[in-house]
């Protein structure tokens, strides 16, 4: 059925795909509000889920839950659909994940870096063309409504349990012409998830992208937690100028993305030992997300005529790193 055609009343069906961090977190919220969630994972952790279920740590608290788990391959109608697989697993199971929405269904792609949305509505095809799985992704994806989002949630996976740093919080905004529809926000928020709605959601996107280029390299070359790198002069440094000149591709690209340099080390401060989720990979001998947060920028930049010295200089050595693995 589809999901325009649903009466008003009933409630979404919602499934979070890829059970990492971030989708044990959100999915965990959504399922101790008594929302109608299913979580999709693969393999021992697929089995820890069916076993323990969804065990959540924040603000000095434990929530359990246990939503229904199910594999990739058996797929199931819903009206809501949160990815939250890594970037370059997306192209990859692009198929397989739509045949989990509804026509009509609501898209959130939880994932860092540069969505294959972000040039949608480019005139440049040679911008279009750096992002060349969007197009895998877009048809597996025509009959639903994309909502971009960006997540701004502080979470690590230990041992199966999600552990959240502050409040979980998710910037929304649509990818194409409409609004954010009003449920979807009400349903996040009633389960703790705060939201907020921009206007431009791709500059929203960029300016975690910002962050995320700047400080996940540098955390990875120096085995450093977030406040480490602030707290170390020559680490923030480099962060600073890789920083610089992901702000100035930005705005050479429509998406002016100004930052307070004081503002950024208070937050790094603030998150002390948290590991950056590129650091996380590295240690648990997973790939490194650097194609979509660092190469993808640097293949713009390209395109664009941008020299980018600095975050070109800490993608290679952390590209040794990720093949020396």
């Amino acid at each position: 059925m589809d999901v325009r055609s649903r009466a008003a009343d009933t409630p979404p069906r919602i499934v979070v795909i890829g059970a990492g961090a971030i989708g044990t977190a959100i999915a965990g919220r959504l399922a101790a509000d008594g929302q109608d969630v299913r979580i999709v994972a693969r393999g021992a952790r697929r089995q820890a889920l069916e076993a323990h279920g969804v065990i959540l740590r924040e603000g000095g608290g434990v929530t359990r839950a246990r939503p229904p788990v199910s594999a990739p391959d058996q797929p199931s109608p819903h009206d809501i659909v949160i990815l939250a697989v890594k970037s370059h697993q997306l192209a990859e199971s692009a198929a397989s994940l739509a045949a989990f929405a509804a026509p009509g269904a609501l898209v959130l792609p939880l994932v860092n870096g540069v969505p294959w949305w972000f040039f949608s509505e480019q005139a440049r095809s040679d911008l279009r063309f750096v992002l060349n799985s969007g197009d895998v992704i877009g048809d597996a994806l025509r009959d639903t409504v994309i909502v971009g989002a960006v997540v701004y949630t502080s979470a690590t996976l230990v041992e199966g349990i999600a552990d959240v740093v502050g409040r979980q919080h998710i910037v929304l905004g649509m990818t194409g012409p409409g609004f954010v529809p009003d449920h979807l926000r009400r349903l996040l928020d009633r389960a703790g998830i705060r939201t907020q709605i921009s206007p431009d959601i791709r500059g929203a996107a960029w300016s975690k992208l910002m962050l995320n280029a700047a400080s996940n390299p540098v955390s990875v070359l120096a085995q450093a937690s977030l406040g480490q790198i602030a707290s170390d002069p020559d680490l923030f440094a480099v962060m600073m100028e890789v920083l610089e000149e992901m702000a100035a591709l930005g705005a050479k690209l429509g998406h002016a993305s100004p930052f307070d340099r004081d503002a950024v080390k208070g937050l790094m401060q603030a998150r002390g030992d948290f590991q950056t989720s590129m650091l996380q990979d590295y240690r648990a001998g997973r790939p490194l997300e650097l194609g979509t947060l660092c190469e993808v920028p640097l293949a713009i930049a390209d395109v664009v005529g941008h020299p980018m010295p600095a975050l070109r200089c800490i993608t290679r050595l952390a590209r040794f790193h990720d093949q020396g693995m």
